[in-house]
């Protein structure tokens, strides 16, 4: 994943951060940022699911409408630079909480995000398909760019 971010940002210019995309209400920046934070409370959600706890566990329209005011305000004059270190951070934040889980954990589970019962194991397979959407997103907001 982190290679995949890198090259990514490094694939798009500056200016079409701003640039909305298609499918979402976000720009191609706010989905970039959005990325980083789903990586960086990471940690927080699986010490919660180790230990049974819910995480984020509020109804899905209000997580979503705070989360696109806080994701709006964050991505703004944000920088490929900033963006990079920023998910560097967080990535490293995470495989390092990753690497601590036991074999015997990746049942253990919790309410997460306001989607319901997850075990550990979801939350992994769920963070990876995230973010290859979100990705997907961007890449087929551009391309519809260059195509017009």
């Amino acid at each position: 994943m982190r290679n995949e971010y890198h090259q990514l940002v490094d694939s798009i210019q500056p200016i079409d951060f701003k640039r909305p995309t298609i499918d979402t209400r976000w720009s191609v920046g706010e989905i970039l940022i959005h990325m980083i934070q789903t990586l960086e409370v990471m940690p927080q959600g699986i010490d919660s699911v180790r230990k049974g706890k819910d995480f984020m566990n509020l109804p899905i329209a209000l997580v979503g409408f705070s989360n696109l005011i806080l994701v709006k305000i964050m991505a703004r004059n944000v920088t490929p630079k900033a963006l990079l270190a920023r998910y560097d951070r967080a990535f490293n934040a995470a495989i390092q909480k990753w690497d601590g889980v036991s074999d015997d954990e990746w049942s253990k589970g919790a309410g997460l995000f306001g989607e319901g019962y997850k075990t550990l194991h979801d939350y992994y397979m769920h963070a990876l398909k995230h973010f290859k959407e979100h990705a997907a997103q961007i890449s087929k907001s551009l391309t519809a760019v260059e195509g017009s």
